[in-house]
C-alpha cells in the first residue's frame, strides 16, 4: 500500500463526507510472560485443557484468526435481540473490519451509520471479550493470559483525518484509487493512551462513548463508571481528560459458548462478582444526566479540538454543534487543496500535498 498524491473527484468528495467511526481494540494481558514461559513446539495440540502450558504461537493463530469471526458471530446474535435487521441505510449495522495488528493487540473500525448502533456493537464485543476469556481460563490448565478491550470514537473530517491508501503500483503511489484509510488525529491519540486504562473487568471507553451512551439512555449505560480525570502525555496541552469505564462483565450470557466448552469455566461467575465489586464502588458520580451535562460543557473548552459525537444526516439524541457547518466547510476546503494541488499540475501545490500527507501519517505512528 501507499499514500495517493492525489485524488479523483469522486474519492475526494467521500474523504469530505461527514462520518462517525467507532474504534474497538483488544490486547491479551500477560502475553509476554506466556512467551517467555517456555520455548514454543510445533505440536499440533489443541489450545485447552489438555495442552501443557499450551504453544503460544498455536494461541497467537487462533487468536488473530478468530476475534473478528467472534466479535461478527456476537453482533448477529445482538443484531437479532435489537431488530436492527432491516437492509436500509439507517439500520443496517456496519460489522467492524481489522485495521490494526499490533503485536498482541487486534484494532478494529467500524462506520457508524445511525447513533443506535454504537451500543449495539460495544456490547458485541463485550461478548466477544468475555468467550475470548473464559476458553483461555477453561480446564484443569488455564492459560496464563486474559484480555482487555477499549472503545472510541473518531468524527471525520472535522478534528480526525482519514489517510487515503492506495495498491502500491510501482509509481510511489501516484493514484487515485482509493483502497483503504490509516486514521490520525487528536481522538485517535486518545483512544490508543485509554488502552493503559483497561482491564479484563473494565472496558475503557472514550468520553465521546460516555457522552452518547448516556444521551441513547442505552441498557448498557447503567454499566458506565468514571475513572476520573486522566493526564495523558502530550494530550490536550496537559489537561486533564475525563475517561470512563463499561463493566465489560455485567449483563452478558455465557450459555451460548459455554455450552461448547468441557468443564466448568472458572468465569461463571464474573457477572455476581462485578455486582459485589460495583456496591464497593464510590457513589459520588451521578446518572446519565450528569454525564451528558458535565461532557457537554467540557467538549466546549476543549476548542473545537474535541466535539460532542454525532452521526452526520440522521435524525437522533445526539446533535452536531451549532459551529459544525463552518468547521466542516474549513477541512473540506483543506483536503481539497491537499489532494486537488497535484491534480491540476502545480508541481508545488504537489509538493505541498506530499509534505502534508507525509506529517499527518507520521502523526498516526506516533499516536499508536
Amino acid at each position: 500500500m501507499a499514500f495517493p498524491t492525489k485524488l479523483s473527484k469522486a474519492a475526494l468528495d467521500k474523504l469530505g463526507e461527514p462520518k462517525l467511526k467507532l474504534f474497538l481494540s483488544v490486547d491479551v494481558v500477560g502475553s509476554t510472560a506466556f512467551k517467555q514461559s517456555g520455548p514454543r513446539t510445533h505440536q499440533t495440540q489443541a489450545i485447552s485443557k489438555e495442552s501443557e502450558g499450551g504453544n503460544w504461537l498455536l494461541f497467537l493463530t487462533s487468536f488473530y484468526k478468530g476475534f473478528g469471526n467472534k466479535l461478527n458471530k456476537h453482533l448477529s446474535d445482538r443484531i437479532a435481540e435489537t431488530g436492527l435487521v432491516a437492509p436500509t441505510s439507517t439500520s443496517q449495522i456496519q460489522p467492524p473490519k481489522l485495521w490494526k495488528a499490533l503485536g498482541d493487540e487486534l484494532v478494529f473500525v467500524a462506520l457508524i451509520e445511525h447513533e443506535a448502533h454504537l451500543p449495539v456493537i460495544l456490547d458485541a464485543f463485550r461478548h466477544a471479550l468475555n468467550e475470548e476469556i473464559d476458553r483461555a481460563k477453561d480446564g484443569v490448565r488455564p492459560l496464563p493470559i486474559s484480555f482487555k478491550g477499549t472503545a472510541w470514537t473518531a468524527g471525520f473530517p472535522v478534528c480526525n483525518a482519514e489517510i487515503p491508501m492506495a495498491p502500491n503500483d510501482g509509481n510511489g503511489g501516484d493514484t487515485s484509487v482509493v483502497m483503504d484509510y490509516d486514521y490520525a488525529g487528536p481522538a485517535i491519540d486518545i483512544g490508543f493512551r485509554l488502552t493503559s486504562l483497561a482491564t479484563p473487568k473494565r472496558l475503557s471507553i472514550s468520553a465521546e462513548i460516555a457522552y452518547m451512551l448516556a444521551t441513547l439512555s442505552s441498557p448498557i449505560s447503567r454499566f458506565v463508571h468514571p475513572v476520573g480525570p486522566v493526564e495523558f502525555k502530550g494530550v490536550l496541552g496537559g489537561r486533564d481528560y475525563p475517561a470512563f469505564w463499561l463493566d465489560c462483565f455485567r449483563g452478558v450470557k455465557r450459555t451460548s459458548w459455554l455450552s461448547e466448552l468441557r468443564g466448568k469455566s472458572t468465569t461463571e461467575g464474573l457477572e455476581a462478582l462485578s455486582k459485589m465489586e460495583e456496591k464497593m464502588l464510590p457513589k459520588t458520580h451521578g446518572g446519565p444526566d450528569e454525564i451528558i451535562e458535565f461532557l457537554r460543557e467540557w467538549f466546549s473548552t476543549t476548542g473545537s479540538l474535541i466535539v460532542p459525537p454525532f452521526v452526520h444526516a440522521t435524525t437522533g439524541s445526539c446533535v452536531a454543534p451549532t459551529n459544525y457547518t463552518e468547521l466542516l466547510e474549513m477541512a473540506q476546503a483543506e483536503l481539497g487543496e491537499l489532494y486537488r494541488a497535484d491534480q491540476e499540475g502545480s508541481e508545488e501545490g504537489a509538493e505541498k500535498a506530499n509534505e502534508s500527507v507525509r506529517a499527518l501519517s507520521a502523526e498516526g505512528s506516533e499516536s499508536v
